[in-house]
């Protein structure tokens, strides 16, 4: 089961890499990817070449607490929401 989510985590770090880079070249960086966007491309086809193969029984855990993590998500928000609260209405302006 963790194989399954460091697979994800590593897909979404090789896809970060594909679209920051190009995105901001002018940013200093003490490390360079070699061969460009080769072994972040690489790097995604492994991983869902192997998340592909793995039991279907993965993925239903992987759907389960994904639906269970946007519930508690989307309801925790709804109640503690800065947008949701009402806004104070302005006051008139003054007559000198």
């Amino acid at each position: 089961m963790n194989s399954f989510f460091l697979l994800i985590r590593l897909r979404d770090l090789c896809s970060a890499v594909l679209v920051i880079a190009p995105n901001q070249p002018r940013r200093k960086r003490p490390f360079r990817v070699p061969l460009g966007p080769v072994f972040p491309v690489l790097g995604i086809r492994i991983c869902l070449l192997l998340m592909f193969s793995l039991p279907a029984q993965n993925w239903w855990r992987l759907l389960i607490w994904l639906g269970i993590g946007l519930v508690v998500y989307f309801s925790y928000g709804r109640r503690h929401s800065v947008m949701s609260r009402p806004r104070p209405s302005p006051r008139p302006p003054r007559d000198p």
